[in-house]
């Protein structure tokens, strides 16, 4: 399996420029658009940062969280 990252057209500097062209579920729910702050590729890590007000509850750490998006093959 080749590794993934997020496609060139949709990052600069490694961060999402458009994070309204990505999903992110969290225990299954899709979260709201307003509640994603960033989704940064440090080349090895894709970081998402939340904002929980707008998302309306708090993460855990056994919560899963899955992110959906414009993906290449590297």
């Amino acid at each position: 399996m080749s590794s993934k990252n997020i496609a060139t057209a949709f990052h600069t500097a490694g961060t999402a420029n458009d994070t309204g062209k990505w999903l992110i579920f969290i225990n299954g729910m899709a979260a709201e658009s307003d509640a994603i702050t960033s989704i940064v590729n440090d080349s090895t890590t894709i970081v998402i940062t939340l904002n929980t007000t707008n998302l309306n509850f708090s993460l855990e750490s056994g919560d899963e969280v899955m992110l959906w998006g414009p993906m290449v093959s590297a």
